[in-house]
């Protein structure tokens, strides 16, 4: 049976070759080595080797600093609802594309990739000590036009990965404008007190450690609100894992 998958991979990969993502450029190597852990053959390894490594930044939210100090301007004088943001990149126009195909198209392979360099950024302790994740939540509209979240879309895959389980227990009252748009002080105003829990998740989260799921973290206010509900709800802890932090 394995050799009759392996012989159909090679012929579907033969009549449509694998392209990268970014480049076009043809990709070698059996399709099915796509969804492997180890393995990231959705992208191309020129394009892998171009994106910026995290260097210098915040120990605790992780935004890029020009200086040799430890927390950045906004962690040292404003308290933060979670504990620690740990991005896979550095934010650059190559992860710019390739998030805007998660959010726009509900790419499994993509969704995977990105789940595994996740992964790969964080250290075995924060896995083992996480008992949820939870995903961003997506307005019933925008779920609605768009057909999926692709927080939640990741969730279940860093799950799947990992082990631990997720709870989609988030709902966003209100539609805002698009978070690029809006100043940080704008969007805190706008998502203040715009997410609730559901109601049958709350006697679960007391004295729990939790993860945020997101593609991309800016300012951090959608997340810190989210990590203040939480907080209410009485967790006893609340980090964020993303694909980029700006």
């Amino acid at each position: 049976m394995q050799f009759t998958t392996s012989i159909f991979n090679l012929l579907l990969n033969s009549l449509s070759p694998s392209r990268c993502l970014l480049c076009k450029m043809l990709l070698d190597g059996d399709l099915s080595l796509a969804n492997s852990n180890n393995d990231h053959t959705i992208i191309c390894i020129h394009c892998q080797l171009s994106f910026p490594e995290i260097e210098t930044s915040c120990s605790r939210c992780n935004t890029p600093l020009n200086t040799h100090s430890e927390l950045c301007g906004i962690c040292l004088k404003q308290e933060r609802y979670w504990q620690q943001c740990t991005p896979a990149f550095s934010y650059s126009s190559s992860i710019a594309d390739l998030i805007l195909l998660l959010k726009h198209q509900n790419n499994n392979k993509l969704t995977e990739y990105f789940a595994q360099t996740i992964i790969e950024a964080i250290d075995e302790y924060q896995i083992e000590s996480c008992d949820f994740l939870i995903p961003v939540p997506m307005h019933p509209k925008r779920f609605a036009k768009r057909g999926f979240n692709q927080s939640l879309q990741l969730t279940k895959a860093l799950s799947l990965i990992t082990g631990i389980p997720y709870i989609n227990i988030f709902k966003k009252n209100e539609e805002t404008p698009q978070q690029a748009s809006l100043s940080k002080k704008q969007r805190e105003t706008a998502l203040k007190n715009n997410f609730h829990l559901k109601q049958r998740f709350l006697s679960i989260l007391n004295n729990k450690r939790l993860v945020l799921i997101d593609d991309v973290v800016t300012t951090g206010a959608t997340t810190s609100e989210l990590a203040r509900t939480l907080k209410i709800a009485k967790a006893k802890r609340v980090d964020v894992w993303c694909i980029a932090r700006t």
